[in-house]
């Protein structure tokens, strides 16, 4: 039975999101569930559907008892209301299907979730039920910002005919992800469209684990375009395939065909200043002292995404344990301190929240060179700030990558196109 209790040991980042976009006919009637109309149905086999989907990657599904979180969506078909979620949440606990983690009322910062039983696993295992995908979901996504009280929010807009035209611009870009087929990945694959990789790391107290990364591949590559706050700030495009790890990356191929990656040197370094107008001199990853050109990279990025430099240290150093390295946090607080000395030119960018503006621009510049490529009859894949696409295509690519720089970046610092793999 559900109750109210919160176990703070529940790995709340490793929850699944609720999408409404899951759904597999009459797996509430398989599973001896009673609907009493079709809008009960609907609800019942999409939680029950995301669920088990949820449950193949070893995730809990979290969901909001906020009534406030069930005012009529954009986002959200209208059937899943405040009182049918819950009536049909307590309906699947009290079956015995799921396990409920129920936050108390008022906690901020953390939603309640439900765990597939063993039955359900099991029941769902040997179904073999394929579910069913809605890719009409809004493109256009706006969103508050993430806190440590409080996770990012779904807003709600009207449409003027900025939104009009954004999202008329997207369309080109998913039509093609459509008809595209990302292969290669076989090797990764634990469910239909699940795939599982690992990687060693250490937690926040320095012990070696071992990290499980889940990718759901989802139907037709749908993807959406997400802004922070208003449609000025952050706007990058998000599909599938960007999730993959490197080494996955690099062994995908696009429509049966073996691919290149091209990605823009120094990519949000020179950004800053272009936007700044200030041109940049000599190696943007050089600040001198015993730092290495890794971390040096890495603690830049994090400067110019950070609000300020206590922040931007902690964030290296948790950067630096996910991949399997331990930073002391000294070091940490003096490479920040040299890549503000380094970029004292643009010291408006650094330790200052800049990241947002930038993430508006390389979106529209990487968007651009997708637009490019597919009117040239090239598919790609836009990874935030580079190119994926045939290796025949390189050349292409990288034109377009230069153009589109120079489009939307003008010419006070030229950019650097160089191929990953």
């Amino acid at each position: 039975m559900a109750g109210y209790y919160w176990d703070q040991n529940d790995n709340a980042e490793r929850d699944a999101p609720l999408r409404f976009a899951y759904h597999a006919p009459e797996l509430a009637q398989i599973l001896g569930l009673r609907a009493d109309d079709d809008d009960h149905e609907c609800v019942l086999n999409t939680i029950l559907t995301e669920l088990c989907l949820a449950a193949e990657a070893d995730q809990a599904l979290s969901y909001s008892r906020r009534m406030a979180s069930y005012t009529r969506s954009r986002y959200r078909p209208f059937v899943f209301g405040y009182t049918m979620m819950m009536r049909v949440v307590d309906q699947i606990v009290d079956a015995g299907l799921a396990d409920e983690n129920r936050t108390r009322p008022g906690v901020r910062g953390w939603q309640s979730t439900i765990r597939a039983t063993t039955d359900l696993y099991e029941a769902w295992l040997g179904m073999g039920v394929e579910p069913e995908y809605d890719a009409s979901g809004e493109t256009l996504v706006l969103k508050t910002r993430k806190t440590k009280t409080e996770p990012a929010r779904l807003l709600e807009y009207a449409d003027t005919m900025k939104h009009v035209r954004l999202r008329k611009a997207l369309r080109p870009v998913i039509e093609m992800l459509a008809a595209t087929e990302f292969g290669g990945l076989d090797s990764y694959r634990v469910r239909p469209n699940l795939l599982r990789f690992e990687k060693q790391a250490f937690d926040r107290y320095g012990r070696p684990i071992t990290r499980v990364q889940h990718v759901r591949m989802v139907p037709a590559n749908g993807g959406r375009r997400i802004f922070c706050q208003n449609l000025n700030q952050h706007g990058r495009f998000y599909v599938w395939p960007q999730n993959l790890p490197n080494e996955a990356r690099a062994v995908m191929t696009l429509n049966g065909e073996r691919t290149t990656e091209i990605d823009y040197s120094a990519h949000h370094v020179r950004l800053a200043y272009s936007m700044l107008g200030k041109p940049i001199d000599g190696d943007a990853y050089d600040v001198g002292g015993d730092f290495i050109q890794d971390e040096v990279k890495v603690g830049t990025l994090i400067s110019l995404n950070a609000g300020t430099p206590r922040e931007a240290a902690g964030a290296l150093v948790q950067a630096r344990a996910e991949k399997g390295e331990r930073m002391p946090w000294d070091r940490a607080r003096r490479l920040i301190e040299a890549v503000r000395e380094r970029h004292a030119p643009i010291e408006r960018a650094i330790c200052n929240d800049f990241g947002v503006r930038l993430m508006r621009a390389d979106s529209d510049i990487i968007l651009g060179v997708t637009t490019d490529l597919e009117e040239a009859g090239i598919a790609s894949l836009p990874i935030h700030d580079s190119i994926i696409t045939k290796a025949c295509f390189a050349s292409q690519a990288m034109a377009k990558m230069e153009e589109n720089w120079h489009r939307f970046a003008g010419h006070v610092n030229p950019c650097k196109v160089k191929k990953i793999r």
